[in-house]
């Protein structure tokens, strides 16, 4: 396609390449996506292609290909908010995008995680929410959401979502980090210990979950394991 572009097209088209699922970490005017490059629970959802659909390519009333258009600039220049830690900026940028596209779930998973860097938890969960309503069993938003209910004090809907990430993915550390910490909250030591082993063990590099293992070890009366999980934590580059 690239190839095609640029030899009708040289000099007044360029092309480039971006997964469906980081459509905004670039900019562009149109795009094209094949459905077989987007998630199966997405288009089981009914929710794809999306409202900024010019036309589709489709077989028996089923959408095969999408050309969008791109229909402004917010949802790129949030995402690059985002990037830049500028969240009050990116929730402006969001809020536009989604009164535009209210279907646009990389908007409302990007407002979640502005509304959450500042410190605003209860809109965050409606943010997370929505994105489950139009992508459901997405990762990140079953994070945001847990994130969001921890901070409102909702442990058991945190560990509800963060129950859900683990599911969806057996390796994602985040998940088995955050079920320890409530863990560690209810005093079950034991449980807090198993996920975090969980969390290391997925992710050997992650600093924070030795931390956590090193501290939970001390409660435990183990403080000798606890400097040996220490000294690997100052190991990782």
């Amino acid at each position: 396609l690239t190839k095609y572009f640029n030899n009708k097209y040289a000099g007044t088209v360029s092309t480039n390449y971006v997964k469906y699922s980081q459509r905004f970490d670039k900019e562009w005017d149109y795009a094209i996506f094949p459905a077989r490059y987007v998630r199966g629970p997405h288009l089981r959802a009914g929710t794809w292609p999306s409202s900024r659909t010019l036309f589709t390519i489709s077989a028996n009333g089923v959408p095969l290909t999408a050309v969008l258009k791109a229909d402004g600039k917010a949802a790129f220049l949030g995402q690059q908010a985002i990037k830049n830690k500028q969240f009050p900026e990116a929730i402006q940028y969001f809020q536009q995008e989604i009164q535009a596209h209210p279907d646009d779930e990389i908007a409302w998973l990007g407002l979640a995680n502005a509304q959450i860097n500042s410190q605003q938890p209860g809109q965050a969960i409606q943010s997370a929410e929505k994105v489950l309503e139009i992508v459901p069993e997405n990762l990140q938003a079953l994070s945001f959401l847990g994130l969001a209910k921890l901070n409102t004090g909702d442990p058991a809907g945190a560990k509800s979502a963060f129950e859900q990430t683990i599911e969806l993915d057996k390796n994602y550390s985040g998940g088995y980090y955050y079920l320890a910490l409530i863990a560690q909250a209810e005093n079950d030591i034991q449980s807090a210990l198993n996920y975090v082993e969980q969390a290391i063990r997925t992710n050997p590099k992650f600093k924070a979950g030795y931390d956590l293992a090193a501290r939970l070890l001390e409660q435990s009366g183990n403080p000798q394991r606890a400097q040996e999980l220490r000294r690997q934590a100052q190991s990782i580059q």
